[in-house]
């Protein structure tokens, strides 16, 4: 997805994925995977994983998506998820136990991901859902959460951030806005607009949020103005008009994959220079090539260009155990998955019985761990700047990026927009 990811108040907004499966009820695409393999009922590539003679039991990890509906990206954490439960798998990262994942697609309906959320939870050897489920996330996080089987996921605004099931591994929409924040403050970008996809009332929710973010980190300044792009639309023209005529210091996308690509090109087209933020947009980068130069990815992990042992880490397991497929390094939602596997790892590592009940009680009680390819995260400090209090707000850093020639560099070190927002 090229756009923001996620919450509930974002349900509906977003696909930053990539975005299958045995069957999500009779409507849903989704895929069982075998000790951390990718073994589908659509197109995608079946394999095995290397398993470790000393596991005599398995442990399911489910993956939400919102792959298959109109409008929506082609990208998933399943490749993510896959490749990191192999490698856990192969080095016997959870002792006695094999990880196996399996998905559940939304096709961006919310009766499909009521579905995908009722299967993960009659799934007895479920421990875990990974999702970036957007459009589904208001009608499964309640089921879940009754289920007792934890959730991590990104995190927008949404009631999941107050569930004692939700682990956010990142926290998009602070993390985004914050970095418009930053980028106000230090790259003289007083004018900002925003470009989203059009979901009725969660887009205007999503805009409000956004604004209000903003503010905590500007002194009062928030967004020029937006335009909201319907899912469906074949001709993006007059949205890109309506960006051109508010005459922008910069543009943040928050769009999934297909519309933020006609949107992008008409832009550029249309002889738009302002520079274009994006979260979770890294998919995309890689399919515009160097059309992408200059646009700005902000991140809440190191880019694949980044040398270090995350990084080399993370392409070796790629690289072994996910499916080839161009430009899958720098998909966000790849490294998403991959890191939410091995957060589990993180979690899990010493633990007698590995079931949901001890899943949710280690991921619990977490404190500044690192989670794949994430810089440390905070569990226990709640988020104030809106007024009210918002706990588990995981990942409190980001990077800016830049797009060069179809990847991902790092334009900025770390930043942290908690302590940011609360100057």
């Amino acid at each position: 997805m090229a756009l923001i990811r996620r919450g509930a108040v974002l349900a509906g907004l977003i696909v930053v994925a990539a975005f299958g499966l045995s069957a999500c009820g009779s409507s849903g695409d989704s895929s069982s995977t075998s000790s951390g393999s990718a073994s589908t009922t659509g197109s995608s590539t079946s394999s095995t994983s290397s398993t470790s003679n000393t596991a005599s039991k398995t442990a399911d990890v489910w993956v939400f998506d919102d792959v298959g509906g109109a409008g929506t990206g082609n990208q998933s954490p399943i490749e993510g998820a896959v490749a990191a439960a192999k490698s856990v798998n192969a080095a016997n990262g959870i002792p006695g136990y094999q990880l196996v994942i399996k998905r559940c697609s939304t096709k961006t309906d919310t009766n499909v991901a009521r579905t995908c959320g009722q299967q993960a939870v009659a799934d007895k050897k479920a421990i875990a859902v990974i999702s970036l489920s957007q459009i589904g996330a208001p009608v499964y996080d309640p089921i879940l959460t009754q289920g007792k089987l934890s959730l991590i996921a990104d995190y927008g605004g949404g009631d999941d951030a107050t569930s004692p099931i939700s682990f956010p591994l990142d926290s998009t929409v602070f993390q985004t806005m914050g970095a418009l924040g930053y980028a106000y403050n230090n790259y003289h970008m007083k004018k900002i607009y925003m470009v989203l996809g059009d979901f009725g009332t969660v887009s205007d929710q999503f805009v409000a949020l956004a604004d209000g973010i903003m503010k905590t980190s500007t002194g009062g300044v928030g967004l020029i103005g937006n335009t909201k792009i319907p899912p469906t639309a074949t001709d993006v023209s007059p949205y890109v008009q309506k960006a051109l005529n508010a005459h922008p210091d910069a543009i943040v996308a928050a769009l999934f994959e297909s519309t933020f690509i006609s949107f992008y090109r008409a832009y550029k087209q249309a002889g738009g220079t302002a520079p274009v933020f994006c979260h979770g947009c890294g998919g995309t980068i890689a399919g515009l090539g160097k059309l992408a130069n200059g646009v700005m990815p902000i991140l809440t992990a190191t880019p694949a260009t980044t040398k270090s042992p995350a990084v080399t880490q993370y392409l070796a397991d790629l690289d072994k155990y996910a499916p080839k497929r161009a430009g899958i390094a720098d998909a966000s939602s790849v490294a998403f998955g991959w890191s939410a596997v091995k957060l589990l790892e993180t979690a899990l590592k010493g633990s007698q019985t590995v079931d949901r009940a001890a899943t949710l009680k280690k991921l619990g009680e977490l404190n500044n761990a690192s989670a794949g390819l994430y810089a440390p995260f905070t569990t226990t400090e709640p988020f104030t700047g809106l007024g009210g209090k918002l706990p588990r707000v995981f990942n409190t850093t980001a990077i800016i990026g830049e797009a060069k020639d179809g990847k991902i560099y790092a334009k900025t070190p770390f930043f942290d927009w908690y302590k940011d927002q609360k100057k």
